[in-house]
């Protein structure tokens, strides 16, 4: 009876071990890699995530098939030009929408289409994305 006890003791103790060292590598693991996101600077103005992203390959899409989605696009975009964003902004809207190309310097590009009904297909032609 002792023996059994003394055999589930160390079985207990052996999980246990193992269990800590599971959790001591699993907290290494992600401290490496946070580790690496982490920028060392003694100015933080200087060194911000935007200067560490290459922009060219983010961008924010918007999708507007009538006139209140088309104003709240243009405010998101409005936004996001006010708070200098440095990914790119392109809205999908129907053909039947009249635009000419804007010349803000707000980064913005209109995609049309000839149907409303594929107007959100366009968002798998941005292939040139990695995110948006």
């Amino acid at each position: 009876m002792m023996l059994r006890a003394l055999h589930g003791a160390s079985r207990a103790i052996c999980f246990t071990i193992i269990l800590v060292l599971l959790v001591l590598q699993m907290r290494n693991i992600l401290c490496d890699r946070f580790q690496t996101m982490r920028v060392d600077c003694e100015d933080p103005n200087h060194c911000r995530s935007k200067d560490l992203v290459d922009w060219s390959r983010f961008a924010y899409s918007q999708y507007a098939t009538n006139t209140a989605y088309l104003c709240n696009s243009v405010m998101i975009f409005e936004t996001l030009h006010r708070l200098n964003s440095r990914a790119d902004r392109f809205l999908m809207y129907p053909s039947r929408f009249s635009a000419d190309e804007n010349d803000d310097g707000a980064k913005s590009r209109l995609l049309p289409t000839w149907s409303e009904s594929f107007t959100k297909l366009l968002a798998f032609n941005q292939t040139q994305y990695d995110e948006f």
